[in-house]
């Protein structure tokens, strides 16, 4: 047995997105019918028209990343909090791997279109949970305790999601900062003991004419240990060269700037890690079914 066929992805400090392994099991989750973009707008990273057609204006969450870190960092029938639900994603690949989802979101139009899809491809048993609340009061419309707590908060303002002044796309970095760290105290504060928390992140730069990144990752490590975590594991996720590779020869020449095409995927453990390492099964790959559903429920 190979470490693809255990664990879907080796487990390893790089995950490559490129590997064909990684792309097949793409394709797998993606003949569902998961369109996670839909209820955002079409191009929130603000690209031109011509890098529009080599990549999607608005991220996507990776299933295979979201199905390897439920395999990896909970078991089956545990309950899965995301207190920044954004697209489909990763409720119905929780859903899928018979985890109990639910996901908090500030926009009732993403809500909207989560549960539609979650509908159309879910089992009613594992159906995702969708909130429409501000994250900031997530403990007052959550009252559950969890098993694992999963989610890929805005990278600041790369992609400003709403005009609403409680989006915190939308602010300063201080008031970004200060919800942020509420949002992580609190989501943290709804996990079972000796349970694990993982956080997709990314660097972000300043948008004046130095650039200056602002040091984004570094923040979201702070507000766990804030929040009486343990900083256990981190991976880098690389990403598709895309329209990096048109931007870097301009970067490199103008600012000695590197384009960046990878993300910091940051796991917490709240508790023992031994504890919570005792609790899992052994890790193994789920035989998923991609068959869709024919009918609501």
């Amino acid at each position: 047995m190979t470490l693809t066929d255990k664990y879907v992805a080796p487990p390893l400090s790089v995950l490559d997105v490129k590997q064909s392994y990684w792309k097949n099991r793409r394709k797998e989750w993606l003949s569902l019918g998961i369109e996670s973009e839909l209820g955002r707008n079409e191009n929130l990273l603000q690209l031109s028209e011509l890098l529009q057609r080599k990549q999607n204006g608005t991220s996507i969450f990776d299933p295979v990343l979201c199905e390897c870190m439920y395999l990896w960092f909970s078991k089956e029938n545990d309950k899965i909090l995301d207190c920044f639900a954004g697209g489909s994603v990763r409720g119905i690949v929780a859903s899928k791997l018979n985890r109990h989802y639910t996901g908090v979101d500030l926009s009732k139009n993403q809500i909207g279109h989560n549960i539609v899809q979650a509908n159309a491809i879910c089992d009613k048993l594992y159906a995702p949970k969708y909130i429409n609340s501000n994250s900031v009061e997530i403990d007052s419309v959550v009252k559950d305790k969890y098993n694992l707590l999963f989610s890929c908060p805005p990278y600041f303002n790369l992609e400003v999601y709403s005009e609403d002044p409680a989006d915190i796309s939308t602010m300063n970095y201080e008031d970004f900062t200060d919800d942020y760290s509420t949002i992580i105290k609190k989501s943290v504060n709804l996990l079972e003991d000796d349970s694990f928390a993982v956080f997709v992140v990314g660097e972000v730069r300043k948008k004046d004419s130095i650039g200056e990144n602002i040091g984004f990752v570094q923040d979201t490590i702070k507000h766990f240990k804030d929040a009486g975590c343990l900083y256990y594991n981190e991976m880098i996720l690389l990403q598709e060269p895309a329209t990096a590779a048109m931007r870097s020869n301009n970067y490199m020449d103008s600012s000695r700037k590197i384009a960046k095409c990878h993300q910091n995927v940051l796991v917490f453990v709240k508790g023992d890690p031994k504890k919570a390492v005792e609790r899992m099964d052994e890790v193994k790959k789920v035989n998923v079914s991609f068959e869709k559903k024919v009918d609501f429920f």
